[in-house]
């Protein structure tokens, strides 16, 4: 039993030990097998330190030891979330001020690293004030604009404090408010309050209310059809509002417009002047009409005229009676224009005897209609006097008889002789003696045209008796620096006195521009166009197309007094029905003839049919051709009041026979169609609803806005119905305050050549410390410059200072200051500008001077002085300040600014620069590109690119939808169709996502200083997208770089991309214009093209591919094969887009009916170098050949270098 059991425990030990080995064996392989981490270094972390501004990120770099360890994972835990997070990949984020201690901890917690991450304040350095001075008017705010600097220092608030808070009050977020007359200063303090700065603010009064309202005349007699203009005191003379109200008792009597009295008929009648601001003022004149006298039959000499401006003043200066044999060329220029060269004319001009003759004493202007197998044509003459007789004001008269006949429009007018002085037309202005429309010989016209937006005032003189086309009559136009007077047989027809001048984005010319330059005289006959309409079946051409012209003459007086002031317009705006609605029969209870001007008037154009029709209330318009415009079909009401400084509200119910689209606005006839409130697309359903829209009239008071429902070209022609129409004011608007910044030509300096507002001086203010200075602008021969005549008693400069404050400058840029100087002998001046000053040192030389200056971070603002004080005179003109760049507000950091959006339909486009999701980046929303690239562009003008220079163009794009855009620096062809493209027609695809593009190009043309820089969206390679979508660009570029390295391209190279088409249209360009129509297919390994209409020109249909090189002397060989599905012609070509489309090769092909043919020509450069060569196979419209349409397949398309 003893050895039994002491087996049994042998047994058991010896198992035991065995299981023991194998566990260890196994613990053994596995500690063998296992890598623990040893070590964790932080590769980019010095001393356990990381300092980081707030909002930076820090990606920790680790590396594990030994680089074989089992188990590499970390683990990342932050102290302090508030200052510093990190994320399980160790990427740190500085969340805000203090410190935080971030460790890193290997999975099994055996090591470990800490390190402390710090985020120390940034203390504000400077905080300024944008204006530094302002003034306001009791009732009235404006808005302080603050900037802390630097632009990430650890403070933004800002506390806003007034020192008199009886005088204005402000709030926290700096807006401003006058409570009463007076000065205080509001101090704008740092959160800390370490850091302040102020704005002095002076209130002025309240409104001064008119007190009395006198008529000069407290009875007047008229006869029936006479007018008379009524003149008007306002006291006191510094009454806030001096506008009144007009009204007639009896309007069958007599009517009032502006004070201007028309006698209607025989009676009496009362006119009313009540003052406009509520006062109760009035004055009341006593109208009294007798019937008409009967009418006198035009004089047939001129003796009687020649006596009234004898007696006027007015001394013969220039005379032509043309009694001569030909028309004398020391007094007149021949004009030479092609057909439809402006108003869509059909006549081409020419020098030719036929069209222009002097013939017994009168010079004759015959227009002449040639009908051949190319077609109808027609010629005609046009001569004027420029650089010949040029003139100034005075009496301009001419004594002609005009042709009758549709389509007939002869002129007799005035242009300026230097267009550029205020800008091209109608900037520039227009005076129109006489125009008459041959169908309607009875009515003669004068007109102005100025301003921009295009305005244009407008009278008319009809004959009872007699007319223009079957008798000679004289017509007369009297220009004196304060109005313009019109004539006919001696007889004044209408007078104008309310001008004015001005180009987008500037300021206002100062009165009496455009009308204070030389003009000189046209004469011309025009045949068809907008205005007349075309000839048809009833006119008459032979003798009686001419203008016959016995004389022209030209009177002036010895003097003008040009010291005028603009008139101040007394706009009367009538009342509202009695529910408040300014819209006459919106409720379309009346029945209207919709054509006799008056109320609800309807119109067409552009191809545009419809009918319609007043009925139960309301107005119904079937459309049988919706035409070619979104406006081709308009319902309008003119003669709206639109009151400054008012909120109002447009509705309307409206419905149609199937859902559709029209569109609504408001705008300005008189000023150019400008939009009160913009054009908006109205969704209408088959159920009528209610729609109404409210827009703030912050404009120049109108008394004749016009409400528009355009239901032209907009994919339906469905019925409308439109019923209940209103206008009405529901309140006040805010009048935005003028915020400056840069203007649209580069430059920060406002009236930088002394040409706008009171005395020329607006912006500029005079800071003089003695008695004895004299400011003012010199205007002999329209030369303008600011002169400053200083005493002796002046002793240092900073007496007498010229400054323009703020100038909207900004930080960390580079600024070039420019003006020109001279004095009355040598002097010393210092201009000064973010706190750097210049010296000057002056002669009796005009010179121009330029500085370079940069600011500094978070500059907002800045004042511009000029530090004068010495005696003498000194002269200053064209101070300029501009960004050291080509371009002009790439970056959109001043918005807009320098740039224009153009949108063939303005509903299709709108667009912002957005800084809530962008950093100030061009947004351009478009819900229709239209069927051509250039339907929508923004565009900036005026570049100067020099002959011979290398420039590089870049932008940042993107889309919300993947498309193509275009871009191109080109020649402006607005006057001549030239749009060359001076760096090449750059196409580039957009995604979603930013990216940049650029193109380096070399100036091949002239210099040209009037550069267009195009971005077109529109239908980009004949796609046309009508899904919503948005185009963002931003930090737009263009500098000049050196010439690139030439390098040689080797024989045998292969200048095509994708000439087998492997990746379908990778390369190429399809270029399809209208009215060119096709498709375009490039999956089969080749192009196909099925064309279905040619256009008119070859180039309506194009394949090419941009940027190829090319070098003069070299040889290439161009090979493709082409087939067309009908025998026709195309052309291939290798052109320069960069040099005016300069031709290097190139031939005609003739194809046959479905026979492949293959081309293999060998092309000689003999033109200069080129990178910008366009190969082209055109496939339009041929000239002078039968073009038909066809399918056309290109493929195997090569260019190799010989």
């Amino acid at each position: 039993m003893k050895n039994k059991s002491k087996a049994k425990l042998i047994v058991t030990l010896m198992t035991f030990f065995m299981a023991c080995t194998s566990i260890l064996v196994v613990l053994i392989n596995v500690q063998a097998a296992e890598k623990k981490v040893g070590n964790i270094i932080l590769a980019n972390i010095e001393n356990n330190m990381l300092v980081l501004k707030k909002g930076d990120t820090w990606q920790l770099k680790t590396i594990i030891e030994p680089s074989n360890a089992s188990n590499k994972e970390l683990i990342y835990r932050t102290s302090n979330k508030k200052v510093a997070t990190v994320s399980k990949k160790g990427k740190i984020m500085a969340k805000g001020y203090g410190s935080a201690k971030i460790t890193i901890q290997s999975a099994d917690k055996k090591e470990k690293r800490t390190i402390t991450v710090k985020v120390p304040e940034i203390p504000v350095t400077k905080v300024t004030v944008s204006p530094e001075e302002k003034t306001i008017t009791v009732g009235n705010t404006f808005l302080l604009k603050a900037t802390i600097m630097p632009k990430d220092a650890s403070i933004r608030n800002l506390s806003y404090k007034s020192s008199n808070q009886n005088v204005a009050t402000v709030d926290s977020k700096g807006k401003v408010k006058g409570i009463n007359a007076g000065c205080t200063t509001i101090t704008v303090i740092t959160l800390d309050g370490k850091k302040q700065t102020t704005c002095k603010v002076t209130v002025k009064q309240k409104e001064v209310k008119v007190k009395s309202v006198t008529l000069a005349l407290k009875s007047v007699d008229l006869y029936e059809g006479e007018t008379k203009e009524l003149e008007i005191e306002i006291k006191p003379d510094n009454a806030t509002n001096k506008n009144v109200i007009w009204t007639s008792s009896n309007k069958e009597v007599a009517t009032i417009t502006n004070g201007l009295i028309q006698a209607v008929k025989e009676g009496t009648s009362t006119i009313t002047a009540v003052a406009a601001d509520g006062s109760g003022n009035k004055a009341e004149c006593v109208v009294n009409v007798k019937k008409k006298l009967e009418e006198t039959q035009p004089s047939q000499t001129s003796e009687s005229d020649s006596n009234s401006t004898a007696n006027q003043g007015y001394k013969l200066v220039w005379e032509d009676d043309f009694n001569g044999t030909k028309l004398n060329t020391d007094n007149w220029n021949y004009e030479y224009h092609d057909p439809g060269w402006v108003n869509n004319e059909l006549q081409k001009y020419t020098d030719s005897p036929d069209n222009i003759y002097v013939k017994d004493g009168d010079l004759v202007i015959k227009a002449i209609k040639t009908v051949d197998e190319n077609g109808t044509h027609y010629t005609s003459g046009r001569i004027n006097t420029q650089n010949k007789h040029d003139y100034k004001y005075g009496r301009f008269e001419v004594r002609a008889k005009v042709p009758s006949g549709k389509g007939f429009l002869p002129a007799f007018w005035m242009m300026p002789t230097d267009e550029n002085l205020y800008g091209q037309w109608p900037k520039c202005g227009e005076i129109d003696v006489m125009e008459v429309l041959g169908d309607q010989t009875n009515k003669s016209f004068g007109t102005l045209h100025f301003g921009e937006p295009h305005t244009q005032s407008q009278g008319s003189c009809t004959l009872t008796n007699g007319d223009f086309a079957s008798e000679f009559h004289t017509y007369a136009c009297e220009w004196e620096p304060s109005e313009i007077r019109f004539y006919v047989d001696g007889k004044m027809f209408y007078k104008e006195n309310d001008w004015f001048s001005k180009k987008t984005g500037y300021g206002e010319a100062t009165y009496p521009a455009p009308y204070d330059q030389p003009f000189y005289l046209i004469l011309n006959l025009a045949v068809g166009g907008s205005w007349p309409g075309n000839p048809d079946e009833t006119t008459n051409f032979g003798d009686n197309a001419e203008l016959c012209v016995d004389y022209v003459k030209v009177y002036q007086k010895d003097s003008y007094d040009e010291n005028v002031q603009k008139p101040v317009k007394n706009l009367v705006f009538r009342d509202p029905d009695l529910t408040g609605n300014y819209v006459i029969n919106g409720d379309f209870k009346e029945l209207e003839s919709l054509s006799d001007g008056k109320n609800w008037e309807y119109l067409q154009t552009g191809g545009g049919k419809a009918s319609a029709e007043i009925a139960d209330n309301a107005i119904h318009i079937k459309t049988q051709d919706a035409g070619s415009l979104n406006y081709s079909i308009q319902l309008v009401e003119a003669g709206l009041p639109m009151i400054q400084g008012y909120k109002y509200r447009l509705s309307f119910d409206a419905y149609a026979s199937d859902n559709r689209t029209i569109i609504t606005d408001i705008t300005a006839p008189d000023k150019g169609y400008k939009r009160y409130f913009p054009d908006t697309t109205v969704a209408l359903t088959a159920d009528k609803q209610h729609y109404n829209y409210d827009f703030d009239m912050t404009d120049v008071g109108d008394i004749n806005g016009r409400v528009e429902f355009n239901l032209g070209n907009q994919g339906s022609t469905a019925d409308v119905h439109i019923s209940n129409v209103r206008l009405e004011k529901i309140g006040t608007a805010d009048i935005p305050q003028e915020i400056k910044s840069v203007l649209p030509d580069g430059n920060y300096v406002y009236n930088g050549e002394f040409e706008q507002g009171k005395d020329r001086m607006d912006y500029w203010s005079v800071d003089s410390k003695c008695e004895g200075v004299n400011a003012s602008v010199t205007n002999i021969d329209n030369k303008r410059e600011l002169k400053i005549t200083m005493p002796n008693t002046v002793t240092s400069l900073d007496q007498v200072i010229v400054k323009q404050d703020p100038i909207a400058i900004s930080g960390n840029k580079t600024y070039t200051l420019s003006f020109d100087a001279y004095a009355d002998g040598n002097k010393s001046i210092q201009s000064v500008i973010d706190g750097q000053s210049f010296d000057t040192q002056l002669t009796n030389i005009k010179t121009t001077y330029k500085y370079k200056f940069n600011t500094e971070a978070g500059l907002n603002g800045s004042t511009l002085k000029f530090l004068l004080g010495q005696e003498g005179s000194i002269y200053i003109d064209n101070v300029r300040i501009q960004e050291d760049s080509l371009l002009i507000n790439g970056d959109f950091a001043n918005g807009m600014t320098g740039f224009e959006v153009y949108a063939y339909n303005p509903s299709d486009v709108s667009y912002v620069v957005d800084e809530l999701h962008e950093n100030k980046a061009a947004c351009i929303d478009i819900n229709n590109t239209g069927d051509a690239d250039w339907k929508i562009q923004l565009k900036q003008n005026n570049i100067t690119l020099e002959n011979g220079k290398w420039y590089r163009i870049s932008l940042d794009a993107k889309s919300t939808k993947n498309r193509k855009i275009m871009y191109a620096l080109q020649k402006d062809g607005s006057a001549d169709n030239d749009w060359t493209p001076y760096s090449g027609t750059q196409v580039i695809d957009l995604t979603n996502d930013y990216k940049t593009f650029t193109c380096d190009f070399q100036m091949n043309g002239q210099t040209d200083k009037k550069t267009i820089l195009s971005i077109s969206t529109g239908a980009v390679g004949g796609v046309q997208i009508t899904d919503k979508h948005t185009v963002i660009l931003d930090n737009i570029s263009l500098v000049e770089i050196a010439a690139p390295k030439k390098e040689d391209i080797p024989s045998g190279t292969e200048l095509i991309k994708n000439g087998n088409f492997a990746t379908q249209n990778d390369g190429w360009v399809n270029a399809v214009t209208a009215p060119g129509d096709a498709t375009a297919d490039f999956t089969q390994g080749k192009a196909i093209y099925n064309i279905s209409n040619v256009g008119t020109d070859d180039w309506n249909i194009q394949l090419k591919q941009d940027d190829l090189t090319l070098e003069k002397g070299a040889s290439y060989e161009v090979k493709f094969k082409i087939k067309s599905s009908a025998p026709r012609t195309v052309k291939y070509a290798l052109l320069n887009p960069n040099d005016g489309y300069k031709w290097y090769g190139g031939s005609d092909i003739l194809l046959e009916n479905d026979v492949l043919k293959v081309i293999d020509e060998t092309i000689v450069v003999t033109e200069n170098n080129a990178n910008t060569i366009s190969f082209v196979i055109s496939m339009g419209k041929i000239k002078d050949i039968d073009t038909p349409t066809s399918i056309i397949e290109i493929s195997d398309i090569s260019i190799v270098k010989k």
